[in-house]
C-alpha cells in the first residue's frame, strides 16, 4: 500500500499500524496483529472495522485470545508483539517507531513568552495557524501536528478571537482556541461619561 511504502522510505519500517477514529489499533497494513503480556495473548477488537484473517482465526482455535480495545502504548508495553497472515505466518515485531516521537510532539511546549497575545482571524484553518506559529519560531515544524490533527479532528475546529498563549504545550494552546477561551477585558463606566470617555476606557482595558 502507499502508506506502507512511505513508511519504509521515511522511517525504515517494514509495515505500518492502522488505527480507527478513536486511535485504537486495528491491524497492520496487510496483516493482523497480536501481542503477549503476562503470558496472556490479546489482539485488537474488530467489531467496527478490520478483518479477522485466516491465521488469526486458526490461532484463536488453538489458544485463548482476548479481543479488546488496543492502544499503541499497549503494544509498546507488551512482552512480545507479532503480525500475522496466511502467507507469512506469525512474524515478531522488533520495534514500533514513531510513537515516541508522536508523544514528544504532543507534550512539546509552544515557544512563546508568558502572556503572549495572538489573534485568530475568521477562516483560519489548522494548517494556516501552524504555519503562522512556525513563521514566528514558536513551533519547529508543522507536519507532526498535522498528523495529530488527523488523529484528533476536533483540533481543527478553531474559533476566531484574541487569545493569550502560554509556554504550555502546543496542543493545549490549540485546545484553548478550540474552546474559544478568549482574553476578556473589564472596565468601569461611570454614570455621566460621554462616548469619548467610554471609548478611552475600553482602549485602556485593551492595553
Amino acid at each position: 500500500s502507499h502508506a506502507r511504502a512511505k513508511a519504509m522510505q521515511t522511517q525504515n519500517c517494514d509495515d505500518v499500524l492502522v488505527l480507527d477514529y478513536n486511535n485504537n489499533v486495528i491491524e497492520a497494513s496487510a496483516a493482523n496483529i497480536f501481542a503477549i503480556k503476562n503470558k496472556c495473548v490479546f489482539t485488537p477488537l474488530l467489531d467496527e472495522c478490520g478483518i479477522k484473517g485466516v491465521y488469526l482465526q486458526s490461532l484463536c482455535d488453538k489458544l485463548p485470545v482476548e479481543f479488546k480495545r488496543v492502544k499503541v502504548e499497549d503494544l509498546t508495553q507488551a512482552d512480545a508483539v507479532f503480525v500475522c497472515n496466511s502467507l507469512m505466518g506469525a512474524v515478531p515485531v522488533k520495534r514500533i517507531v514513531g510513537y515516541q516521537q508522536l508523544q514528544a510532539t504532543i507534550n512539546s511546549p509552544l515557544k512563546v513568552a508568558q502572556s503572549t497575545q495572538f489573534e485568530v482571524k475568521h477562516g483560519t484553518g489548522f494548517n494556516k495557524l501552524c504555519q503562522q506559529w512556525q513563521a514566528k519560531n514558536w513551533v519547529e515544524s508543522c507536519w507532526r501536528y498535522q498528523v495529530i490533527a488527523k488523529l484528533d479532528p476536533t483540533l481543527t475546529d478553531l474559533k476566531a478571537g484574541l487569545y493569550e498563549l502560554t509556554a504550555d504545550s502546543v496542543i493545549n494552546n490549540v485546545k484553548k482556541i478550540n474552546q474559544g477561551q478568549q482574553i476578556s477585558f473589564s472596565f468601569t463606566i461611570i454614570e455621566g461619561q460621554n462616548l469619548r470617555e467610554v471609548l478611552s476606557a475600553i482602549k485602556k482595558a485593551d492595553n
